[in-house]
C-alpha cells in the first residue's frame, strides 16, 4: 500500500456522436510509486508542478514542469516514487487504430491545445469538446507521431486479455491462463512479463480495478463494486485500488458523487 495519499480530482465527459469518452485526473502532491501496468486507452498528461519519472521497458524519461507526456495504449510503464508533483492527465477511450506517439513532448503549441481540451472537460462543454480534441489530435498526428500503425500485441497477450475480459468475475489462476494458451506456467509467465513488463496476476488486478472504477462511477457501493469486479471482498479492492490509484475507493466514489451534485 502506498505511503502517501494524493489529492486527486476526476472529470468525465462523453462525445456520444463519436463514441469517445474523456476521463481527466487532476493530481497535486503526488509522490506515489505505481508499478508496471498498461492502459487500454491513450493517456496524455501535463506536469503542472515538479517532475515525474516514467519507466518504460526500454528506457526511463523525466518529465519536467510544463512538459507533456504520452502513454500509448497497451504500453507497459511504471511511475517512480520521487518528490511530490502535480499533473493533469486526460485518458481518451474509444479510439480505433490510434497512432503511436512520442512519450515526451516539449512543444508550447501542444501544451496550449492540451490545456484548451482540459478546460472543456472541466467545464463539461460538450459543444466545444470535439473541436478541442480534433485540434490536439491533429497536432499529435502531424508532429508527434512515432509510427503510423498501432502497437500490436502478440497472440499470447491477446488471448490472455480476451480470456480475462470474459472470466474476470470468476476466480482465475495463473494455471488457468497458461492452460488457455497451451503453455506451461513458467513459460507463460515469462513470456507475458517479457511482453508487458508485469505479471499475469498484476494485469488481472488492474483489469478488475478498471471495472471497479466503472461501478463506482455508476454510484455503486464499494462492496458491490468489489464483488462485481471479481475481488474477494471490499478490503481486497481497497488495498489494490489505493496502491494503483493513489486514492481510496471511498474518496474516489465521493469525488464522483460530489461532481454529480454540483452538476445538478
Amino acid at each position: 500500500m502506498c505511503d502517501l495519499m494524493a489529492d486527486l480530482v476526476f472529470h468525465t465527459v462523453e462525445d456520444n456522436a463519436r463514441k469517445i469518452s474523456f476521463e481527466c485526473v487532476m493530481g497535486s502532491g503526488v509522490a506515489n510509486h505505481f508499478p508496471f501496468h498498461i492502459h487500454h486507452a491513450l493517456c496524455i498528461g501535463l506536469i503542472t508542478g515538479g517532475t515525474r519519472w516514467i519507466t518504460f521497458p526500454e528506457n526511463e524519461i523525466c518529465i519536467h514542469e510544463n512538459e507533456l507526456f504520452v502513454v500509448n495504449p497497451l504500453q507497459p510503464h511504471a511511475i517512480q516514487r520521487l518528490y511530490p508533483h502535480d499533473y493533469a492527465v486526460i485518458t481518451v477511450k474509444g479510439l480505433t487504430n490510434c497512432p503511436v506517439f512520442h512519450a515526451h513532448i516539449q512543444s508550447l503549441q501542444c501544451k496550449r491545445l492540451f490545456i484548451n481540451l482540459l478546460n472543456t472537460i472541466q467545464h463539461d462543454d460538450s459543444k466545444e469538446l470535439p473541436v478541442a480534441w480534433d485540434k490536439l489530435f491533429a497536432y499529435l498526428c502531424r508532429y508527434q507521431c512515432k509510427i503510423t500503425a498501432p502497437i500490436e500485441t502478440n497472440v499470447i497477450m491477446q488471448k490472455t486479455m480476451d480470456y480475462i475480459s470474459v472470466h474476470y468475475q470468476n476466480p482465475i489462476t495463473v494455471s488457468d491462463l497458461a492452460k488457455h494458451n497451451c503453455m506451461s506456467v513458467y513459460h507463460f509467465c515469462r513470456t507475458f512479463k517479457s511482453a508487458t513488463g508485469m505479471s499475469p496476476h498484476n494485469y488481472l488486478i488492474q483489469y478488475r480495478l478498471s471495472k471497479s472504477r466503472k461501478s463506482l462511477q455508476a454510484k455503486e457501493s464499494i462492496f458491490n463494486a468489489a464483488i462485481d469486479a471479481g475481488f474477494y471482498d471490499s478490503s481486497h479492492l481497497i488495498r489494490n485500488f489505493t496502491k494503483y490509484m493513489a486514492i481510496s475507493p471511498e474518496s474516489y466514489r465521493q469525488s464522483i458523487l460530489k461532481k454529480s451534485k454540483n452538476i445538478q
